[in-house]
This record gives structure tokens, sequence and C-alpha cells, in this order.
């Protein structure tokens, strides 16, 4: 059995046994390798300058070669393939559950009279700020895959890399599925599957912003408004305005920016000041960028939850500095040589948290703001 183990930089962390034989195949691999980066001399020149270093009558030095050139920069693209988890500030996380101190509230000043005799003196009034903790709880997002030997042989190139795009793609697209529709009980949606789902790996932002109805905007099952978004702004108060309000972003599905976008466009529009556009694209509303996730569900009741047989939408206007991210570990990737089956598994791991880094979302404390009910 061929087995490798690699980190996010590509690099080999841990080696396995190697079958007899395997020298003339991994040598195929990579001749099949660097005849594909013929378009690319820059890589195809690093590719080969590797191929030197190595011994390749070794079939471990020989499979390594092979399968680092094709794992490098799976992190990056990891990141490409995100829309809402890159949003947001990443932490190193030093523990599996990590604590972080944060400020509940300020201390307060009084004034204090001048003391002009002896007696009867006032003495300064005593403050302190307040002080608690939010919790980053890292969970594990997997990913396996079964490659069989005919494959190999016949496309290498184009079915490894694709297999690892695609685990890239689905780790990226399950974080963000946990940051905007999670829930850690797993009852909000009626379709989560208990224990296994990303949903229940923490509660996500429309579970926060549900949980407290001070921070709910109907939608009036109509289309999406200008005025809901001014609505949610005004909701998030002092998170929305000065240096806080340029840390906002509006995220919504494809087809809620697609009325955002026809409202920008309608000539009769009188606040066509409100939209901001970049090379032709609507890229703001009321001057807070807009995220477009396909992630975002138009399956919803009116009120923002799934039971099978609602048809709405949702927005959700966030302060992205007031939750955080956490990694405990960058993704790596295993393979394993089945020879028995005449197959190859591909393994995919990260270790991921969320949190908010104040006090729980709340009418005293709008960090999120949900539009719901909006006609999808």
């Amino acid at each position: 059995m061929l087995k490798f183990t690699y980190n996010s930089k590509g690099e080999v962390t841990a080696k396995g046994s190697v079958l007899a034989g395997q020298d003339s195949y991994t040598k195929q691999l990579f001749e099949s390798l660097e005849k594909s980066l013929q378009s690319n001399p820059s890589l195809r020149a690093e590719a080969l300058d590797m191929y030197k270093a190595l011994d390749t009558q070794s079939a471990v030095d020989g499979g390594n070669l092979v399968d680092t050139i094709l794992f490098r920069g799976i992190m990056e693209r990891v990141r490409l393939f995100g829309n809402v988890a890159p949003e947001f500030r990443d932490l190193q996380m030093p523990s599996a559950i990590y604590e972080l101190p944060i400020e509940l509230a300020d201390a307060t000043v009084y004034i204090t009279p001048e003391n002009t005799t002896v007696a009867n003196q006032t003495a300064y009034s005593s403050t302190n700020p307040t002080f608690g903790k939010s919790t980053l709880t890292a969970r594990k997002f997997t990913g396996r895959s079964h490659v069989s030997g005919e494959i190999i042989e016949d496309s290498v190139i184009d079915i490894i890399s694709y297999v690892v795009d695609n685990h890239a793609k689905a780790i990226a697209q399950g974080l963000d599925t946990a940051i905007l529709d999670g829930d850690s009980a797993g009852t909000q949606d009626s379709d989560i599957i208990a224990g296994r789902d990303v949903r229940v790996a923490f509660d996500g932002l429309r579970k926060l912003a549900l949980a407290s109805a001070g921070l709910i905007v109907a939608g009036g099952g109509t289309s999406a408004t200008l005025a809901s978004v001014l609505t949610a702004k005004n909701i998030l108060g002092k998170y929305a305005v000065g240096q806080e309000g340029k840390n906002l972003r509006l995220i919504c599905s494809p087809r809620t920016y697609a009325q955002y976008e026809a409202l920008a466009y309608n000539a009769a529009n009188a606040s066509l000041a409100a939209f901001g556009f970049t090379d032709g694209r609507l890229s703001s509303i009321a001057g807070v960028p807009i995220i477009v996730s396909e992630l975002v569900r138009n399956d919803l009741t009116a009120n923002g939850v799934f039971t099978g047989t609602g048809a709405l939408s949702y927005a959700l206007l966030v302060n992205v500095s007031r939750f955080v991210t956490g990694t405990r570990s960058q993704i790596s990737f295993e393979s394993d040589r089945r020879a028995l089956n005449d197959q190859t598994e591909l393994f995919s791991r990260i270790r991921k948290g969320f949190t908010g880094i104040g006090a729980p979302a709340s009418t005293t404390n709008p960090t999120v703001a949900i539009i719901r009910n909006i006609s999808a």
C-alpha cells in the first residue's frame, strides 16, 4: 500500500509503504504530468527541478513527487471557492477549544465635586469594565473519494486534479454552509441530518439573527427592496456607522442579487445614488458591499426556516469584524493505494470553528440582522 500525508503547502508530513514494482508506475505518472505542463513553463521547470533532485529509482520519492505537485496550493483553492468564510478574520487555534476574552461593558466615569472640607468629602465612584469569553470549538470537516486504477492510467492528470479541486470546493462550501445556516441543535431546518450534517458544526448567522425578534426585517414576501436594507442598517445601529460601517457585508442569493440589480437599473428609481457599481456590476447597496452566495437558500418559509413547503429566500446584514473563524489544523490530503481493489482513495480533512467575539447577537448587541421572507 502506498500512502502519503500532506500539509496545506503540499509538503509530505508522513510516508507509508510501497508495493513492489511501483517505480515504473510512478515514473509513468510523472511523465504524463510533465507533458501536461508544457503550457505552464514555470510550473514545468519547478517539476523538473524537483524530479532531478529526487532518486527516481526510489518508489517512495517518485510517488512523493507527483502527489506533492498536485496538492500544492490546495489551501489557496479552498479560499478561492469560498465566498462567505473569507470575509471573516481567521484565528489560529492553539487548542481544540479556544476561549477568547471579550469586553462586555465599558467602565463608567462620573462627576466628582471638589472637596473643600475635611468632613463629608465625596469619594470617587467605583466602576469596572466587565469581561466575558467567546468559545471557538474546532469541528472536523472531511471528504473521501475513490479513483479506479483504470481512470488513473487513462487520464491521471485530469482525474486527480479534478478530485482534488472538488474536495477543495466541497470543504469551502461546507464551511460557508455552516456559517450561513449552522444550527448546533440540529432543529432549525427539517432537512438537517443529525450528527454528520455540516450545519450542526456551530450556530450560523441565520440562526443567530432569528433568535432575536429585534434582529428580523420582514421582507413581505415580495422582491428585495432598498428600504429593507436601510431598516437592517438601522437595527445594527453603532455597528453600521463610522469605522464599524466599513465592516458591513450584505450576503444574499443570486436570485436576490438579481432583484437588487433590477432596482439599481430602474431608471425611475429616485435612489439610484444608493447603488454602487464596479466595472458595470452592482457591487454595493446603501454603501454595503454585496456578497453573493449560491448557498443562501431559496426554499424557506416566511419565518426563515426550512419545512419542505417554502419558496422564499433571505439576506443577511452582518458586521464581519464581530465574528471570527478559527483554524485548528489546515487542510490536508492523504492518498491510499488499495491494491486489492485496484483503487486509490483520497481523503481530505480540516478542523475549523466559528463564533462571535462579543456578547451574543441580540437587540443590545446587534451584530447581524436578517431580511427574511424575500420572494425567490
